[in-house]
């Protein structure tokens, strides 16, 4: 089992802030958790080719964008994390 390496852009530190004033942030951590141990998590999600990453669905409201990107080392990237909207900018 791999455990990816995390790299949380602003975006998706802001939008996982205001999930735990709901108390929704559960699942969101489990599906991190997830991605991270999955040995391609590029297989978990549904790539988004007019965005340019991955989305996985949390559950019927929350999304997680996420593209995996090489730095020195391979590394999950979280780019956003919220409602539809927020995260692929349409309903």
């Amino acid at each position: 089992m791999t455990f990816w390496p995390i790299r949380e852009e602003p975006k998706y530190i802001s939008g996982y802030k205001k999930l735990q004033k709901t108390g929704r942030i559960d699942r969101v951590d489990q599906t991190v958790e997830r991605l991270r141990s999955e040995d391609n998590p590029r297989v978990i999600g549904e790539y988004k080719a007019s965005l340019g990453f991955y989305g996985i669905n949390v559950d019927s409201q929350i999304r997680i964008a996420y593209d995996i990107i090489k730095d020195e080392i391979l590394l999950l990237d979280l780019i956003d994390v919220g409602d539809h909207k927020r995260v692929y900018g349409y309903d």
